[in-house]
């Protein structure tokens, strides 16, 4: 009897289950992509994305938000790194698609073009050595 009273009490059951299910659904969809054996740098990416909007459209809806959106920036934090914005501004899913990429992945994209010309120079150069110590001290790092 109590077990079905709690499971059809729609406010006090079903309702935070729709909202933690709002939340964990795009996780779990994230998690098996990165499971799989196919490129997804750029999906990740994405999907780290899709979810921190999710999590901000719950703001008012539930009292777990704050410690809900802490975990998501650490682990945002984490993945944000120039080679997974590089790898969703450069997926052909999203070329097409995505409108002007924001300063946080234009930035990542250009930190990698920078380190492959600055490795080609490198290579390219008669004294690799030696032009990795001149590029690498009196250039910023990228």
């Amino acid at each position: 009897r109590k077990v079905k009273a709690i499971v059809l009490d729609d406010e006090g059951f079903w309702k935070p289950l729709t909202l933690i299910l709002h939340v964990a659904m795009p996780i779990v969809k994230l998690l098996r992509l990165m499971d799989g054996n196919k490129f997804c740098m750029g999906k990740v990416y994405d999907g780290m994305f899709m979810i921190g909007q999710r999590i901000e459209s719950m703001q008012s809806k539930v009292p777990w938000f704050k410690d809900l959106a802490k975990v998501h920036a650490g682990r945002w934090e984490y993945l944000h790194s120039p080679m997974h914005a590089a790898g969703y501004a450069l997926d052909p899913q999203y070329m097409q698609t995505v409108g002007d990429l924001d300063d946080a992945t234009m930035d990542g994209l250009q930190k990698i073009f920078d380190r492959l010309c600055l490795r080609d120079a490198i290579l390219a150069s008669p004294n690799p050595e030696e032009a990795w110590k001149e590029y690498t001290l009196s250039t910023p790092a990228v």
